[in-house]
């Protein structure tokens, strides 16, 4: 894996309001220190996050319930297995 040719393909799939720009930031970041991948892989982890979770029936859903309590959100591998679920028929987006 080569970073510097993926940050292409990242931004590709980016949304571009919402990730792109911060993309191109880390991106720029990494070209100038190559030691940074510490400080931008937590960020690199949630826009990851975003784009699985926005390919799953609970994307934009409110998460409390009728009391206001708040409701437990799919994380880690029980999202990665919604996500899976909810696109099997797409084989561009599940490559096993």
């Amino acid at each position: 894996m080569n970073i510097r040719s993926d940050f292409k393909e990242i931004l590709n799939y980016a949304h571009m309001w919402n990730w792109a720009p911060d993309i191109a930031l880390m991106q720029e970041i990494y070209n100038d220190y190559d030691n940074s991948y510490s400080i931008l892989t937590p960020f690199a982890y949630c826009y990851l996050e975003e784009l699985i979770r926005s390919t799953t029936s609970e994307y934009g859903r409110d998460y409390v319930d009728s009391k206001g309590n708040p409701k437990k959100r799919k994380t880690g591998m029980a999202l990665l297995n919604l996500a899976i679920e909810e696109n099997k028929d797409n084989l561009e987006y599940i490559d096993y």
